[in-house]
């Protein structure tokens, strides 16, 4: 694949991503995107963000022994973790007071960074003949403005590219493949278990115990690649591209976040995203695809930033905060991608954050009824 046919595939892609509009949190209160290195002056505050445990980063050279000894941390409170991470010497403690390993002389001198493990919420085929364009067959692509918009046109980008020869990692809630997601699209893939870390390899991640799980990972995966000519549902973005499935949010219908109004999310956490991230790198895919935010967090800039270094391209959601501070996490880090959203009229959505971080604007969920904007979760089903 050539550097010009990877950059037309990322932005395809890049541009599709807000079409979603279910990115993150929907809230207008005080937030914290700062990661613990960020400069405390250039940093945007978001919000307090649940987590699950302490993570530690020891010294290469540090046992579990040396850990129990110098600590006092029981083993029954050091939980194993992905080999993904458990190679790279990191832990997770299952226990919430921070200030007290901070405190520890031992455990400054002999790690690396030490944070929350953080709650992870969701972000809420081409012809070409003699390079001539045939606009698709599928029933509601005349209904996909998004395609036709002046900051995608993407089917002048068709005439370049359909996303062949390119493989994304969709790390996000599973996908469920239907007769318009193509079954030859898809190449192996990973599930995390959300509770022991765990992971088994699948195909789709598609079974019937996940299903209202995976509604958020499937729409992701029908926008970039949705089967295309065959007169079926809408159109895929890159429809050519490969899919790998890594599902590592999970919907947990008890989940209470005070900034939202009800109960509730997809959530994971920033264990199972960073692992995802290493298996992307692992299996030399050309694009990691997050559509879901988060606090900052040392061991996930570390991942990407692996990532980016091997030629990877990372696009992440910018969050749906009507924030003017910025994008959310992981879209904020440096090399990143992140991905706000307009209207049918080109200006920015409500809903969407803008400012540091924000990379490119793409159309997002906001159509025409009766000459007013309405959001329309239906309309951004089939865009």
């Amino acid at each position: 694949m050539n550097n010009k046919a990877k950059f037309l595939a990322l932005f395809c892609l890049g541009l599709s991503l807000s079409v979603i509009g279910i990115f993150v949190f929907t809230d207008t209160g005080n937030r914290i995107y700062c990661a613990i290195n960020d400069n405390p002056l250039t940093c945007q505050v978001y919000r307090d963000v649940d987590s699950r445990g302490i993570l530690i980063k020891f010294k290469q050279s540090v046992t579990i022994e040396q850990i129990i000894q110098n600590t006092g941390i029981q083993k029954s409170l050091i939980i194993t973790l992905p080999n993904e991470l458990a190679k790279r010497n990191i832990y997770l403690i299952n226990d919430s007071n921070l200030e007290k390993y901070n405190q520890n002389t031992w455990l400054s001198e002999n790690t690396e960074y030490m944070e929350p493990n953080y709650i992870v919420k969701s972000a809420s085929s081409k012809r070409l003949v003699n390079n001539r364009f045939t606009p698709p067959n599928d029933e509601y692509y005349p209904r996909q403005w998004n395609f036709k918009s002046e900051g995608i046109n993407v089917e002048k980008l068709w005439k370049f590219t359909n996303g062949k020869n390119i493989t994304i990692a969709i790390i996000d809630s599973g996908i469920n493949f239907g007769n318009d997601l193509d079954e030859r699209r898809f190449v192996r893939g990973l599930k995390y278990d959300f509770n022991t870390y765990k992971s088994e390899v699948i195909r789709t991640a598609g079974d019937s115990e996940d299903e209202e799980d995976q509604i958020h990972g499937t729409h992701i995966a029908a926008i970039i690649a949705q089967t295309t000519y065959n007169r079926l549902g809408a159109s895929g973005i890159a429809n050519q591209s490969n899919l790998m499935p890594i599902k590592v949010l999970y919907y947990d219908d008890e989940y209470d976040d005070e900034y939202d109004n009800e109960k509730g999310a997809l959530i994971g956490d920033t264990i199972l995203i960073t692992a995802a991230i290493y298996q992307a790198i692992q299996a030399n895919v050309d694009i990691i695809n997050l559509s879901l935010a988060t606090n900052g967090s040392t061991q996930l800039k570390n991942a990407i930033q692996e990532a980016i270094s091997k030629d990877i391209i990372v696009v992440a959601a910018a969050g749906n905060d009507r924030s003017e501070k910025g994008a959310a996490y992981p879209a904020r880090y440096e090399k990143v991608i992140g991905i706000g959203a307009h209207t049918i009229f080109g200006q920015k959505a409500v809903y969407s954050n803008h400012g540091q971080g924000v990379d490119f604007f793409a159309p997002g969920g906001f159509v025409p009824d009766g000459g007013c904007q309405k959001e329309s979760t239906a309309v951004q089903g089939i865009v």
